[in-house]
């Protein structure tokens, strides 16, 4: 395979893999939203004294530093029974999930300071949230990031926005089906393509990843999820497998037994090619194929080289 039949592959499973994320969630509902504005932040127990109004997807409801509280209901359908549900909520700044009675889920945030695709918006519902199938969740949030508001480096001086802004918008409040196996797919494919950026061009481990994500992907998605679970699973036990083995003895054990056996099985292949009524040319073959063979196995197991250059049968 060349450089550009390599770089049409990986380019496809990088496409493969940003659908993920929008899989995580199943069957989206959207839920019916009240919310009451205030300058200042408004304990839970005070938060009925306001009034409410209706507001839906794409709308504005604050700007820098303002603060609200949502009041979110829906319906559980029958066909979620035993599945996990999860309210994705996203009000453009932070923002704290309560059930009914006040009590405190989860935090959430659309942005992070390691990953800009690293987000916390999906949250968990506990069996507080959800009464004969209806869903009732309250959240207050903050029309602000993880540092405040935006701010212009060098605005203008009759610039309104000067000291800072923040447009807060509702950009989703759904509840679905999680699907927890894709979330895991997603984990390990991430490993996996990260390898694939940071790993030398010619590396025979990245190229072996690169064959294996790319065989099941080219096949409808729901068919071979498994499959792809079992290569991927696969693919990231490799040098686990080998790591695992090794950790497992004191390194002054296991290191003088390695070249003690090693050294023993190159003495015992001198001896008994000594013995052997071959030409000394293919003699000479099979003492340089063995020794390439006992640097090549030395080299992996005090690790100078790519376990995945070996196969390992499971």
């Amino acid at each position: 395979m060349n450089e550009k039949e390599t770089n049409i592959i990986v380019s496809r499973i990088e496409k493969w893999y940003n659908r993920l994320p929008g899989m995580f969630v199943e069957d989206r509902q959207s839920l019916t939203a009240e919310y009451c504005w205030s300058k200042e932040p408004i304990p839970f127990a005070k938060r009925t004294e306001k009034q409410y109004k209706s507001i839906t997807k794409g709308r504005s409801w604050g700007k820098e530093w303002d603060s609200a509280w949502f009041h979110l209901k829906g319906k559980v359908k029958k066909e979620w029974t035993k599945k996990i549900i999860v309210a994705d909520l996203d009000f453009s700044g932070e923002g704290l999930v309560y059930d009914p009675k006040g009590n405190e889920i989860q935090g959430i945030t659309n942005a992070s300071i390691w990953d800009p695709n690293f987000v916390r918006t999906r949250v968990i519902l506990p069996t507080t949230c959800i009464n004969k199938n209806n869903v009732e969740i309250w959240v207050e949030a903050a029309a602000n990031s993880l540092f405040g508001i935006f701010v212009d480096p060098d605005p203008e001086q009759d610039n309104p926005k000067r000291h800072g802004s923040f447009d807060a918008i509702v950009e989703t409040i759904d509840i679905g089906v999680f699907r927890k196996d894709i979330w895991d797919l997603h984990l390990d494919a991430r490993i996996l393509y990260g390898l694939i950026e940071r790993l030398d061009k010619k590396s025979v481990r990245r190229a072996r990843i690169i064959d294996s994500m790319n065989s099941p992907i080219s096949k409808k998605f729901p068919t071979t999820l498994t499959s792809i679970f079992s290569i991927i699973n696969g693919m990231l036990s490799i040098r686990a497998f080998l790591f695992k083995s090794l950790k497992e003895f004191p390194s002054f054990i296991i290191i003088p037994l390695i070249f003690t056996l090693l050294s023993l099985a190159s003495f015992l292949i001198l001896f008994f090619s000594s013995f052997l009524s071959i030409s000394g040319s293919l003699k000479k073959s099979r003492l340089d194929f063995f020794s390439l063979y006992f640097k090549k196995a030395s080299s992996i197991l005090i690790g100078r080289m790519e376990p995945s250059s070996i196969s390992l049968s499971r």
